[in-house]
């Protein structure tokens, strides 16, 4: 096979089979255990990180507390007694309760809240940082006194104040950049361009622990803290079928938290109870102006009788047909008393279309329904209040220009359209039925007999009266009923929980800041383990090689401490009982079973890439084989570069290159070692040429040559994975050893030695498992020794000396490895 058809088959990218994705998709579990071994300094790491942040949070984040109490809400609402009974219908009282909840919320309660409570000036203490401040609510050892402020600028600003003594303090605040400094006594007036107050002190002064406390307070503007309030107040439905709100406030201070909750609630009390008197004003305010009218007419008809009997001298109380009259008229009083009520009720609906345009609330125009008879009337009176209810919940989260919020506001034009058609259809049959009631009257009338004998005039005129004085008892009935209510009147609700005083603590949660630490702790834990998990990408292990590779093991050798030599070195012969020696012996017995070495044979030690360690693993199995009596001949084939020369401490003028194109004669590049019975042949000068050289006839009569002198030739051959020459060289051999270093190999270079096993027939290729046991492979040899050994193999740089050790990547030990060593050896001992 040519070069380049070698090289190709090396560089393709290959399918991967079913078993190689298996042994991807299976999970290696001592690589998973020294992933879990390895990183405890990394976990530790983020347990102290995430359990300083944690604390740290705890300790320095702004509290926020809470207190809220509960409300049981009567079955009716507000408006209902106020005569509306269908504004708030059973069917409807999620939308009592947010109408309620809305109540809460709106100016007239934060108003007189934040009025009541002066929380319009707040006075704070600074903590151990700027940012954290403490506020002083209702214990301030100073308050603000006759506050004018005239600069709008200082609203909402901090304003500092520095007690210097008992008796003075240091005023400051800024404005823009500028920064305002002044020095003031407690009691006595400042007044400037900007602000004019007195700061008083409290009883809650003490010299001796306020005297050096850093303090602020603030003047808020009057929108701004009645803002703060509302965005600070929670409501919620605790339970919809019972009618219970829960009313909380959320803030900084424990103690502002539970005494905002319950001046919420008696603001509200007096509001409710307000509003209910508020209908019975207007109640009572109707009836006396029917009452008046009523008794003008009363007055007018008396007036009238009394002057008709005194012009005529005549009585009503005439003739036979008394009776008969007397039913006549009856029947027309009735009827004028009917009349009386429609003529009320025409009223009252020419008042409800007049506040449905004004009032918002709909609470005085539900104060005119109970007076109309037509039940649809506060049904769309309920349903204007739910679609405005819906409407203050949609302002909190969407824009007026919306969608669903135009949908809302024409569904209001709509119903209010359809209201106003109602009652002008109402009005106009009451104005039907009147007129019927004024000719039926007309017709009784005329049904009077007429008799001189009778005073039909002053029959009627008493009629008249009679009907009125009817009509005058019925209306102070309904007064006198109205103030009994006015008298009793309760709140539509019942505080069945206090807020507590003071809150609870809502922020930060410490139980569940400790739970999400110790859940984020153990996740970032996992993912650093399976991070380095997949990094550690490496062989490590005697049973993954054997699972891996198609071919035999022949042996391990130990992991030697690269920064005791600067090359790769022959060490078997210079402590023979060491694990290095022990491990390289085993090699040579285990090559008895594979071959016999009574004939001579040929081997080959190459690996995939350099830093595998295969010249060091060549030096010494050739001096081991070599200590047992056979000849030995190492021959370095790393054309492009050579280490045999390094290791062994002779200089490379001369070698392989030079013998193969004529230049030197095998006497001349054969050089002898310290050990008996090994010799070795370096490379020589780098050729431009090696794979040429190495598929010479020249090179096979050299093997032949050398088989005449020598009982074992081995042969040092590049890395197979970067170039050729290595399979070249690797068919010319009886026993190809392939080197694999542990905890630097991939897996991947197993599964390319498989195929170039299938692929050029290598039956008797053998594998060694270098450096078992070094730090990062994650698993000890189990010998103990003390010598070292390394050597530098770098592609890529060709460069010697300091830092081209036995391994490329091998660095420094760190100050806290050497600590960490210390106390190992302290332990053995």
């Amino acid at each position: 096979m040519s070069e380049q058809n070698t090289e190709q088959i090396l560089t393709k990218a290959p399918v991967p089979s079913e078993e190689e994705i298996s042994n991807l998709m299976e999970v290696d579990i001592p690589k998973l255990w020294y992933s879990l071994v390895s990183s405890w300094l990394l976990i530790l790491t983020i347990i102290a990180i995430l359990g300083c942040g944690a604390f740290l949070y705890l300790r320095y984040a702004t509290p926020i507390y809470q207190s809220d109490s509960k409300l049981k809400l009567d079955q009716q609402g507000l408006t209902e007694v106020l005569g509306l009974n269908g504004i708030q219908p059973e069917s409807q009282i999620e939308s009592y309760l947010y109408g309620e909840i809305e109540m809460i919320y709106s100016e007239l309660v934060v108003s007189e809240v934040v009025d009541s409570l002066n929380l319009k000036k707040a006075y704070f203490k600074r903590g151990d940082f700027v940012y954290r401040y403490e506020e002083k609510f209702l214990n301030s050892p100073f308050i603000v006194i006759d506050e004018v402020i005239k600069n709008d600028a200082l609203y909402n600003q901090d304003i500092e104040i520095t007690l210097d003594n008992p008796s003075t303090y240091t005023l400051k605040y800024s404005l823009g950049q500028e920064e305002k400094v002044s020095e003031h006594a407690f009691g006595a007036r400042i007044d400037n361009s900007e602000i004019s107050f007195r700061l008083e002190k409290t009883k809650f002064f003490v010299p001796d622990a306020d005297l050096y406390g850093r303090y602020f307070f603030r003047i808020y503007s009057i929108d701004y803290i009645r803002q703060l309030v509302r965005n600070s107040i929670y409501t919620d439905i605790y339970n919809k079928q019972s009618r219970t709100i829960v009313v909380g406030f959320k803030d900084g201070n424990p103690y502002k938290t539970g005494t905002v909750v319950n001046e919420i609630n008696k603001v509200y009390l007096r509001k409710t109870i307000d509003f209910k008197n508020q209908s019975h004003k207007l109640t009572e305010a109707f009836l006396n102006s029917q009452l008046g009218s009523i008794r003008d007419s009363l007055e007018f008809y008396e007036n009238r009788i009394s002057k008709y009997k005194d012009s005529t001298g005549k009585s009503e109380d005439q003739g036979g047909l008394k009776e008969r009259i007397g039913e006549i008229l009856a029947k027309v009083a009735k009827l004028q008393e009917e009349r009386v009520q429609i003529s009320a009720e025409i009223n009252a609906y020419q008042k409800i279309a007049e506040y449905i345009l004004d009032d918002s609330t709909y609470v005085y125009a539900g104060s005119y329904a109970s007076m109309v008879k037509d039940a649809r009337v506060p049904k769309f009176l309920e349903d204007l209040n739910a679609l405005k209810v819906e409407i203050k919940r949609l302002q909190a989260y969407i824009k007026p220009t919306t969608f669903v919020y135009e949908t809302k506001m024409g569904e209001v034009l709509k119903k209010r359209g359809d209201m106003n058609r109602l009652l002008d259809f109402n009005k106009s049959k009451l104005y039907e039925k009147r007129f019927e009631l004024d000719a039926e009257i007309g017709r009784h009338e005329s049904s009077i007999p007429n008799s001189e004998d009778l005073d039909i005039e002053l029959r009627r005129l008493k009629r008249y009266y009679e009907s009125y004085e009817s009509h005058y008892n019925i209306i102070l009935t309904k007064l006198i009923d109205i103030a009994i209510n006015a008298a009793g009147t309760t709140p539509n609700f019942r505080q069945i929980e206090s807020p507590p005083v003071p809150g609870r603590l809502i922020y930060p949660e410490r139980n569940k800041v400790i739970m999400y630490v110790g859940l984020l702790t153990v996740v970032l834990s996992v993912l650093v383990v399976l991070a380095r998990y997949i990094v550690l990408n490496k062989i490590n292990t005697v049973i993954e090689v054997e699972k891996r590779c198609v071919a035999p093991l022949l042996g391990v050798v130990p992991y030697y401490d690269a920064r005791k030599m600067p090359n790769s070195q022959l060490v078997v012969h210079l402590k023979p009982k060491s694990a290095i020696s022990e491990a390289v012996r085993s090699i040579r017995t285990n090559l008895d079973f594979i071959g016999n070495f009574s004939q001579k044979r040929i081997l080959s030690i190459t690996s995939t890439i350099s830093g595998e360690g295969k010249t060091f693993v060549a030096l010494n199995l050739a001096g081991v084989i070599a200590m047992s009596d056979l000849k030995v001949v190492l021959i370095d084939l790393d054309l492009r570069k050579p280490k045999v020369h390094l290791g062994l401490g002779v200089v490379n003028d001369r070698g392989i290159s030079t013998l193969l194109v004529g230049k030197s004669t095998l006497n001349d590049t054969i050089r002898n070692s310290d050990l008996k019975n090994l010799d070795y042949i370096t490379a020589g000068p780098n050729p431009p040429n090696p794979s040429e050289l190495l598929m010479s006839p020249e090179f096979d009569q050299l093997l032949k040559d050398l088989q005449q002198r020598y009982d074992v030739i081995m042969l040092d051959t590049p890395p197979i994975g970067l170039v050729t020459d290595g399979i070249i060289v690797m068919k010319r051999v009886d026993y190809p050893i392939y080197v694999v270093r542990a905890g630097y190999s991939k897996p991947a270079f197993l599964t390319s030695l498989n195929r170039v096993i299938a692929q050029h027939g290598f039956k008797k290729l053998s594998v060694i498992l270098n450096a078992v046991g070094q730090q990062g492979s994650g698993f000890s040899y189990g010998y103990g020794y003390g010598y070292g050994y390394g050597y530098g193999y770098g592609y890529g740089t060709y460069g010697y000396g300091p830092g081209s050790g036995y391994y490329e990547e091998d660095k420094p030990e760190s100050a806290f490895q050497k600590l960490l060593g210390f106390f190992k050896k302290k332990k053995k001992r």
